[in-house]
């Protein structure tokens, strides 16, 4: 019994040392790991694997070369060995350099075609994260790495092109800021001040409160209309607006929308008139109401700047056919006045919001500056364009081309929604 214990306790005590010798070793291969990852962050903290393999490529190349240089000196200067063991180590020699030669080939032309192309990208993608987007991989002439590159490229292209828009979208969004602070301020300033005059009139003067209250009214509903637009617009802007399409026969909706439209010109003492060239029956996919308000925003932007006196507006509606098999039929819309028009060059901006064609932002015309702005957000949301001129007998032209359905199938170009 006593010997069995004795052994039972020689063995718990071994295994203690083989247990204490492998943490030990653990502890130690842990220490050099660490020592290790540490000098390699201090002095090569950018190198990654294949930047290794590069290296040991590029330096294994001369290696090589000496060695088999070095083999075949000592082969030609011990020419005084036995025959035999002259014409073994000349064999071995010379198979050892066609298979040293061979791997060269193959390490170089894996070092054109793949190492060399990737620390191509390792470099562009670092100068990508520190935001050079204008940086691009010369495409390689091998198939190894070319479909590769010109995905990488692809992808710069890409971000570069996200970044302009993030920047356009901040310095629209600074524009609009500054617009909309501009144009609240002015009727908000006007209000208060006329409500402070108001204030200090005597308490029988009737006329003059009923002036000042008339001024405030003006600006009130000024204010509102703003607010309206800036709502409107901003839904637009987002895309949350819901449009209702519908197919319509453009020769009765345009009939009526444009009685309605004379009706209150001709009451304001302003010449109107409109003519239709349109086939019979012909249909297209709008949204009456937004449509309409295409139309009253032009509208309202010739009587805002045309002449005090003796404004005329003209619209006139007929079918074009696009320039090629891809454009669809549309029909257009053209909206003139008798105004003044405008510089050839301030057309660029004419559809910008808050933009007006006269140097100082004034509130003289009552306009929001969003009215072309929407417009042209609407006339887009049915798939058309709309463009403004200047007329060759004066004025300012709007035209306003929406897709017609195909004859064939009698699809239009989809609105969006």
């Amino acid at each position: 019994m006593g010997k069995n214990r004795n052994r039972s306790e020689k063995e718990k005590a071994l295994e203690r040392k083989r247990i204490f010798r492998l943490k030990k070793l653990q502890l130690k291969q842990q220490y050099h790991e660490r020592l290790y990852a540490e000098w390699r962050n201090a002095y090569q903290p950018d190198e990654t694997r294949y930047r290794r393999y590069r290296r040991h490529i590029r330096y294994s190349r001369p290696a090589f070369l000496g060695v088999m240089i070095l083999f075949w000196g000592f082969l030609f200067l011990f020419g005084g060995l036995a025959p035999a063991i002259r014409i073994i180590a000349a064999l071995f020699a010379v198979i050892s350099t066609a298979s040293g030669i061979t791997e060269l080939v193959f390490l170089l032309r894996m070092d054109t075609r793949i190492l060399r192309p990737l620390a191509g990208l390792e470099t562009a993608a670092r100068r990508i994260a520190s935001g050079d987007f204008d940086v691009r991989v010369s495409t390689p002439h091998h198939p190894e790495m070319e479909s590769f590159v010109r995905t990488f490229n692809g992808m710069a292209e890409s971000l570069r092109e996200n970044e302009r828009l993030k920047k356009e979208y901040e310095e629209n969004r600074k524009e609009l800021i500054a617009g909309i602070s501009h144009d609240l301020k002015t009727p908000v300033t006007a209000v208060l001040g006329y409500i402070d005059a108001l204030y200090e009139l005597a308490p029988g003067d009737r006329e003059m409160s009923e002036r000042y209250l008339s001024v405030i009214k003006s600006n009130t509903v000024y204010l509102n209309r703003l607010i309206d637009d800036l709502f409107l617009f901003s839904k637009l802007d987002i895309h949350k607006l819901d449009f209702n399409f519908e197919t319509v026969v453009l020769n009765d909706y345009l009939r009526d929308l444009m009685e309605e439209f004379a009706l209150d010109l001709e009451e304001h003492g302003i010449r109107f008139s409109y003519s239709d060239t349109l086939p019979a029956h012909t249909t297209a996919r709008l949204d009456p109401k937004r449509f309409y308000r295409i139309v009253r925003n032009i509208v309202d932007n010739a009587r805002r700047y045309g002449p005090q006196e003796g404004l005329a507006v003209a619209v006139s509606a007929s079918a074009e056919r696009g320039g090629s098999a891809v454009v669809p039929e549309r029909f257009l819309l053209s909206i003139a006045d008798n105004g003044p028009g405008i510089p050839e060059e301030k057309f660029a901006h004419i559809f910008e919001r808050f933009y007006r064609t006269d140097a100082a932002r004034t509130k003289c015309t009552e306009g929001t500056g969003l009215g072309l702005a929407i417009a042209r957000e609407l006339v887009e949301a049915h798939g058309g364009t709309i463009a403004a001129r200047n007329a060759p007998a004066g004025g300012l032209v709007f035209d306003i081309r929406i897709p017609l359905p195909d004859a064939d199938d009698g699809t239009a170009a989809e609105p969006r929604s």
